[in-house]
């Protein structure tokens, strides 16, 4: 072993028996191994519980225990939307390594299709055997036992899914089965107009004003009925429908949970008051408050599901840094 640097990838929600096995593993074979933390910008949910920090304390106090000691820990952003995003970010955690020095641990399995991503790096496989744990069965039993260390709105989002799949159990045709939503990106001034949730799923969280569409409405005419009812913004609606400037729609089978739930996504780019202020806007119905942030400051928070990407994609402006 000559001064080699080891990457092991993982979200660790949460850091497991299978996971401790493999870092070990790694450790074992490098000088120093760096632990690239995904969803380090998520909103806490059901498939990303803990926080980046959490996660990394967790994880730190586990390895001490076990006496490993040569690991740090980077964070990596989600880019749903944009994979070569993701990727650069990756390598950028590297530094100024030669990446032929670099080699890059993963146990193959099923799901891993983005080790293939890289072929500039080394690629050493570790068997896992008897190891082999999936997080996302070990949150599901920690969901079901209501665990402690789940945080409560997380459980609420749970709670919440798991009454929604058995309302539509007996729907005939469940590979036809769609919710259709519209979220509005309202933007002025280098602000953006973001709701505090009232209600599971995402209770307490930041994210865009939008719903559920209604049958006898267009995206567009559900994007403004919810953009009116959750803020009051204080904007006429020909004004609202005459600032409209781009529209996307996101219908990764992957995004949200529980039932599939497209949106068609509106920016609506206003111009300021008359005396130069943002339009007044308030919580109402669904939303416990309304509020305007600057752009440059959302880009750094964790928002509800894959709001941020969404802003991303419509904006053209990109969370460029991880989420520390």
């Amino acid at each position: 072993m000559s001064n080699k640097l080891g990457i092991f990838i993982g979200r660790f929600q949460p850091f497991h028996d299978g996971h401790l096995y493999a870092v070990k593993v790694a450790a074992s074979q490098v000088d120093q191994l760096l632990i690239l933390v995904g969803s380090a910008n998520a909103c806490r949910s059901i498939k990303n519980p803990w926080t980046y920090q959490e996660r990394v304390d967790n994880i730190r106090k586990i390895l001490r225990q076990n006496d490993v000691t040569n690991v740090s820990f980077r964070p990596i952003n989600d880019h749903p939307y944009n994979d070569h995003r993701w990727i650069t970010e990756i390598i950028a955690s590297i530094g100024y390594v030669d990446t032929k020095d670099v080699i890059l641990f993963s146990p193959w399995k099923e799901g891993n299709d983005y080790l293939k991503w890289f072929p500039m790096l080394r690629l050493r496989n570790i068997p896992l055997g008897a190891h082999g744990i999936s997080a996302t069965s070990v949150r599901e039993d920690m969901f079901r036992r209501n665990d402690p260390s789940i945080p409560k709105t997380v459980q609420a989002d749970w709670d919440y899914y798991q009454k929604e799949a058995e309302k539509f159990s007996s729907y005939p045709y469940p590979e036809t089965l769609n919710f259709n939503c519209a979220d509005a990106v309202v933007v002025c001034l280098g602000h953006i107009l973001l709701i505090e949730r009232k209600h599971a799923p995402g209770m307490g969280s930041w994210a865009l004003p939008g719903g559920f569409k209604n049958r006898v409405e267009t995206f567009q005419q559900c994007a403004i009925r919810e953009l009116r009812e959750e803020t009051n913004l204080r904007v006429p609606e020909k004004v609202l429908l005459g600032s409209i400037t781009a529209s996307k729609m996101f219908d990764s089978p992957n995004r949200s949970f529980g039932i599939n739930r497209n949106t068609m996504a509106f920016c609506f780019e206003l111009k300021p008051d008359s005396d130069g202020s943002l339009p007044r806007a308030n919580g109402s119905d669904d939303a416990n408050q309304a509020k305007w942030f600057l752009l440059s400051d959302v880009m750094g928070m964790s928002l509800y599901d894959d709001h941020l990407a969404i802003i991303s994609e419509l904006t053209g402006i990109h969370p460029d840094f991880a989420a520390r």
